[in-house]
């Protein structure tokens, strides 16, 4: 249970801040953490090489049947992987966009000092509670 929580507050926490720092994506963005999830996996695609591991599942899909065995194997998983990927990236900024065209030029959201205090104490407690 404890992985799920921190997983979904690792997701959340993108959406608060958002919400909170009025924060402008634009496509150029976009494409900018695209270029930073291909360096970092291409850090951990070595890594795994190197010490026998399977993180991101870069090495292979998981020993379980899982969704990701539709993206192939070889050289076509590593390619659907990408589509993939930068699929969800473009999925998540058409929402964005619609979203913040319907609240104006940014998104906007106002809370007072105490809300975002006992929010970021909750996602502390989630992330380092026992």
């Amino acid at each position: 249970m404890k992985f799920f929580l921190h997983h979904m507050a690792l997701a959340w926490t993108g959406v608060f801040l958002i919400l909170v720092t009025f924060t402008t994506i634009t496509f150029r963005s976009l494409l900018e953490m695209f270029a930073y999830l291909n360096v970092y996996a291409a850090f951990i695609f070595i890594l795994n090489r190197l010490i026998g591991t399977n993180h991101l599942f870069l090495a292979s899909t998981p020993d379980v049947s899982t969704p990701l065995d539709i993206l192939g194997s070889g050289v076509w998983y590593y390619i659907n992987l990408e589509l993939f990927c930068f699929g969800l990236y473009l999925g998540m900024y058409g929402l964005y966009r619609l979203f913040a065209r319907k609240q104006g030029i940014q998104v906007m959201v106002k809370i007072n000092r105490s809300t975002l205090e006992s929010s970021q104490s909750v996602y502390y407690h989630l992330l380092f509670s026992t």
